[in-house]
């Protein structure tokens, strides 16, 4: 029953937040205009394959029941539990039906502060309960590989327009 529960209140995020958020040009072009941060020097890029749970701070869990919740699952990765069997139970992040997969990603594509503990991670890690304004995050890295020459980019949201609705969405 917690599954379908989980399923359906995924569902009316879906639904509900996200097929609304909306970027306006006149908001897009003031997030381009925005000074952003300059970029990092090009190193040899790495992607990872990695795997996410989401544990939200709402109205009905407080953020030190949050943290609390995302330290017990890590503890129970750390004796040996499945990362994506906890995930597919317990995260409230869009991919917890694929038991928390994300695929491969590249530095970037998550939020920053997500970022900097993924492409730190060791094949096999998983990071400690991380706090974003969005709850509580645990990640896992199963492979690391080179990005190849030439390799075409990934299509994704320009940074600006990715953090805009990142903010939305939060």
């Amino acid at each position: 029953i917690k599954l379908r529960e989980q399923l359906l209140v995924q569902e009316a995020i879906d639904t509900q937040v996200r097929a609304k958020i909306t970027m306006t040009p006149g908001e897009l072009a003031q997030a381009k205009a925005a000074p952003s941060p300059a970029p990092e020097p090009s190193a040899p890029q790495e992607e990872v394959e990695a795997y996410h749970l989401l544990i939200r701070v709402t109205d009905e869990r407080s953020a030190e029941a949050a943290r609390a919740l995302a330290e017990q699952l890590y503890q129970q990765m750390m004796e040996g539990a499945d990362f994506a069997e906890l995930a597919t139970q317990h995260s409230e992040g869009p991919h917890a039906e694929s038991g928390g997969s994300l695929g491969w990603l590249r530095p970037g594509e998550l939020l920053p502060e997500l970022d900097d503990v993924l492409f730190r991670l060791q094949p096999g890690e998983v990071s400690s309960p991380l706090q974003t304004r969005l709850g509580y995050h645990l990640l896992m890295v199963t492979q690391r590989r080179p990005v190849a020459d030439g390799a075409p980019a990934r299509p994704s949201r320009p940074p600006a327009e990715a953090q805009l609705y990142q903010d939305k969405y939060a």
